[in-house]
């Protein structure tokens, strides 16, 4: 279940049973593999995501069911080249602005067919227990995200900015949100417990 970008919701993914494999772009040497694929002018982002799905001896997504936000031109040509390719599409067509009545009608009809389709991908069947289970999974996981980088923000002494990004990319890269949110949870106590016990005067800590 491979999902481009991060603007699908991850929880009905969760609620048929499966886990979201994200493409989120920006890996510049993979934009190298999508040249001769795309057109030039696509975004470097886009272009890397689809490189990215081309690279020589890379993930095996031949058995895969491709998510695709209709937010851009360069997301409506990759999914172009998708379909060409005989690759299995799920196209979301998001609405550009969801402040009116007449958009938010369209997302949630955009966000039941995308739930019939997955439920038929992975042969398990959304209900509104399973979506309720995994929605809470979720604000649990994004909640601790939260914390840790407000916690974090102020301590480069403790965890270097690299260091907090890398955190919070690491949501998009793991199998197991539970055990993901556990350690950020854990990561997130022992940030607190040293910067409790150091205090920063200048670029010195004393305890």
């Amino acid at each position: 279940m491979v999902i481009l970008g991060t603007g699908i919701p991850e929880e009905l993914v969760m609620a048929a049973g499966s886990w979201p494999y994200w493409l989120t772009g920006g890996i510049l040497g993979s934009v190298a593999w999508s040249d001769d694929i795309v057109p030039r002018d696509t975004d470097p982002v886009s272009r890397s995501v689809l490189g990215y799905i081309h690279q020589p001896d890379g993930a095996d997504f031949s058995d895969s069911i491709f998510i695709v936000p209709i937010t851009s031109d360069s997301m409506r040509k990759i999914a172009y080249q998708l379909k060409d390719e005989g690759r299995k599409l799920c196209l979301v067509d998001i609405p550009p602005d969801r402040s009116d009545g007449m958009a938010e009608e369209k997302w949630q009809r955009q966000m039941l067919d995308m739930a019939d389709t997955i439920s038929a991908y992975t042969k398990k069947r959304i209900t509104k227990d399973s979506v309720v289970s995994a929605a809470l999974r979720v604000s649990k996981a994004r909640c601790a995200l939260t914390t840790f980088l407000n916690i974090s923000r102020e301590r480069s002494d403790i965890i270097s900015d690299i260091a907090r990004l890398l955190v919070q990319d690491s949501y998009y890269r793991t199998s197991n949100i539970d055990e993901w949110t556990y350690h950020v949870q854990l990561l997130t106590a022992n940030i607190t417990d040293m910067a409790s016990r150091y205090v920063r005067v200048g670029k010195t800590d004393h305890k």
